[in-house]
């Protein structure tokens, strides 16, 4: 009877152990959930913002007359911050993607492969 005693009241000891994990568990999330949250509406504004960049070079033209100053970025460094005009002109390219291409050395087709991968 002793040993059925024994195992029951450890059993409720290992059970009440538990209870408090699952509680401060609870407390932490309900703490933080707003900061997860404010992080997940910062990167999904983040990435819709470079999804519509994305979208509007297309309109390269309209873009030259409208910036003051173009920048290319490339993997995340930015290697020029200049006008339009003398980004074309520095680079010797007619658009500002051909631009892009000369001043990271690399071409339409690598791109896109590295796209693919």
């Amino acid at each position: 009877m002793a040993l059925v005693q024994t195992t029951t009241q450890a059993i409720r000891h290992e059970l009440v152990g538990l209870g408090g994990v699952v509680e401060r568990n609870w407390y932490l999330v309900k703490r933080y959930i707003w900061w997860e949250l404010a992080f997940f509406l910062w990167t999904a504004a983040n990435t819709l913002t470079i999804v519509f960049i994305a979208e509007g070079v297309g309109l390269s033209a309209e873009a030259e007359e409208l910036a003051e100053r173009v920048g290319i970025l490339d993997r995340g460094r930015l290697l020029a911050l200049e006008p339009a005009g003398e980004l074309r002109q520095r680079y010797g390219g007619d658009t500002l993607e051909e631009a892009f291409f000369a001043a990271t050395g690399r071409s339409f087709e690598e791109e896109e492969a590295e796209v693919a991968v």
